[in-house]
């Protein structure tokens, strides 16, 4: 998972969210998603903060990480668009579905 679709994630909703929504959301596990904030944060990205229960920590993006996430964007987008014109419809619907597969295998 890349450092922008977390942010961009988080970005979604406009208001704090907890780690363990964030790893439902993205359907991730919760040590994955922790480590990708807590490096985001290092970078000042993002700010925790505690939830309502101690063990919980909650997630907001920062002003440098909102604009980050503007200066990147339209690199993912181009990024987007060279996969999908190098596939073409019929791989990149195939990619997503083996992609999609893959996200089901409990290891």
């Amino acid at each position: 998972m890349t450092q922008y679709v977390l942010l961009e994630s988080i970005l979604q909703d406009e208001a704090e969210q907890s780690i363990t929504d964030l790893a439902q959301q993205l359907g991730s596990d919760r040590s994955t998603i922790g480590r990708n904030i807590h490096l985001l944060a290092r970078d000042g990205l993002v700010s925790l903060s505690r939830g309502s229960d101690r063990r919980e920590h909650t997630v907001h993006v920062t002003a440098r990480g909102r604009e980050a996430v503007s200066l990147a964007r339209p690199l993912w987008q181009k990024a987007q668009t060279a996969v999908a014109d190098t596939l073409g419809q019929d791989q990149l619907q195939m990619l997503k579905t083996l992609l999609s597969q893959l996200e089901e295998v409990n290891i």
